[in-house]
């Protein structure tokens, strides 16, 4: 018997996400395979036990407390923690990014938590790898290295800015970090700030088969005139850091994405990678969701259609926050419209440098709740929900750095941002593939009957088959409505032309 009640999964899903070994699932549920005594992650690279002989459980915990021990392999204990320890981990780092600098240590982290030093290390260990001590040593030293690269200070109060208790302390952790003195870090840095890098290009492969026309076309309909160009099948983007910018083009191939990473200082290699794979859902197992989706008559033509479908992602949660918001009942062109006014109302529209021609950043959260709205065009109603979003977002009442129960608890909270809003951001921005917006007009309209929409309730009841892949089905019948549009409009062009 599995002992799934926490984990909000039937053992059938679970058995599909096992299959798929999608790391979107590891931490949710545990697999026990009776013949070995082994209970593993779902995304445990071993060979598949055949389905009559694994149990599924919620956590490790009860995985152990059945009889099983952890996989080797895998090692059970390195997954994603709960969420309880997952808000303490958060809580954690937040405060490190308030008060590492002042000279703050494990002890004092610990009590002004209100936990024990050794259960903080434990939380530390299983979340990140390395104690609080290594995380507190590594926001120093990246607080110093923007104070050198960025400043004209004395590097003694560089050292002290950074929370260090002396020049000497300092000297010797940045040279074991870069080995090189401050000195020399400064004048590193000055140097790139007036350099601009060579193109990176690298190729990122997708799963097979992977519809890399129809992710174009998504972002191409939807992509603000001045935030990003879609142009001969490639994406553009600026991005921007404390020690650089530049530009990351995405252009998508049969067999994956290629990137083009280019700019001034230094280049966020990793973060660019994670946001290229968030965008692009490269990384999921299209022949099992597939598989899995054509089972339903329903989705079974436009899977066979166009195999290997992925859920576009956002380049950033809160960005894709804003635009959600603005696309509450309009078109998509519509859509478009109101971000480039938002733009320019927030004096993006001006922020252009000579690296990145016509691209600009998206306002921070900060900069959209001061704006004057008003000039949106929108209604009251949907103005205000922007500015508590807004608002919500600067002062970390909302936090997207959290896991996905808290952004639905604390979205859903704000006046304005209904299940549609939060479902959708959570499917594109959050990445979870089961994520499912039951109120949109298209998938009412698609499930109706009669030409009537299906109600709500129906809706959720007939898309359980889908799970754990309902954010797929969502995309297979946006398609199927935007196919089905393009053919009347078609007919009706004919038929107009036919009349004359």
């Amino acid at each position: 018997m599995s002992a799934l009640a926490t984990s909000g999964l039937t053992p059938e899903q679970c058995e599909q996400a096992r299959r798929a070994r999608d790391p979107r699932f590891d931490g949710r549920f545990f697999v026990a395979v009776l013949s070995t005594g082994i209970y593993c992650r779902p995304v445990c690279p071993a060979p598949l036990a055949d389905p009559s002989n694994q149990r599924f459980h919620a956590t490790a915990a009860s995985a152990e407390a059945a009889g099983y021990r952890p996989c080797l392999r895998c090692r059970p204990e390195r997954a994603p923690v709960a969420e309880t320890e997952a808000d303490l981990a958060g809580r954690a780092l937040a405060r490190i990014e308030q008060t590492a600098t002042n000279g703050c240590g494990v002890a004092a982290l610990a009590a002004d938590l209100g936990v024990s030093s050794r259960h903080l290390r434990r939380v530390f260990d299983a979340r990140f790898g390395v104690g609080p001590q290594a995380l507190i040593a590594s926001h120093r030293l990246r607080v110093a290295k923007r104070l050198l690269d960025d400043t004209d200070a004395p590097i003694t109060e560089v050292a002290l800015a950074a929370g260090f208790g002396s020049v000497r302390t300092f000297n010797t952790a940045v040279a074991r970090c870069w080995q090189r003195s401050p000195s020399d870090l400064r004048q590193l840095g000055r140097h790139r700030r007036c350099e601009e890098a060579p193109p990176v290009r690298l190729r990122l492969a997708a799963e097979a088969p992977f519809a890399h026309a129809a992710l174009a076309e998504f972002f191409a309909l939807r992509a603000v005139p001045g935030l990003e160009h879609m142009h001969d099948g490639q994406l553009l983007r600026r991005w921007q850091t404390a020690t650089g910018s530049g530009r990351m083009g995405i252009r998508f191939a049969a067999g994956g994405v290629e990137l083009e990473l280019s700019g001034r200082g230094t280049l966020p290699l990793m973060d660019l990678l994670a946001r290229a794979r968030r965008l692009t859902d490269i990384a999921a197992d299209s022949r099992t969701i597939d598989a899995a989706l054509a089972r339903d008559p329903l989705l079974a033509e436009g899977v066979r259609a166009v195999p290997g479908r992925r859920v576009p992602g956002m380049w950033d949660p809160f960005e894709g926050a804003v635009r959600a918001v603005l696309g509450q009942q309009v078109s998509v062109a519509a859509a478009r419209t109101l971000t480039a006014r938002l733009l320019r109302l927030c004096g993006q529209a001006e922020d252009v440098s000579a690296a990145e021609p016509g691209l600009v950043m998206f306002p921070e959260p900060a900069a959209v709740a001061a704006a004057d709205l008003d000039a949106l065009g929108i209604p009251t109603a949907r103005r205000r929900a922007l500015q508590h979003l807004a608002a919500a977002c600067a002062g970390k009442a909302v936090d997207f750095d959290a896991p996905l129960d808290r952004w639905r608890t604390s979205l859903l909270a704000l006046p304005g941002i209904g299940p549609w809003t939060v479902e959708y951001l959570c499917m594109r921005a959050g990445r979870d593939p089961d994520a499912f917006p039951a109120g949109d007009l298209v998938l009412r309209a698609r499930l109706g009957r009669n030409g009537r929409p299906a109600a709500e309730r129906a809706v959720r009841e007939r898309a359980e088959v889908w799970r754990p892949w309902r954010a797929y089905a969502v995309l297979q019948l946006w398609a199927a409505e935007a196919a089905a549009r393009q053919r009347t409009t078609v007919r009706e062009g004919t038929r107009r032309r036919d009349d004359r």
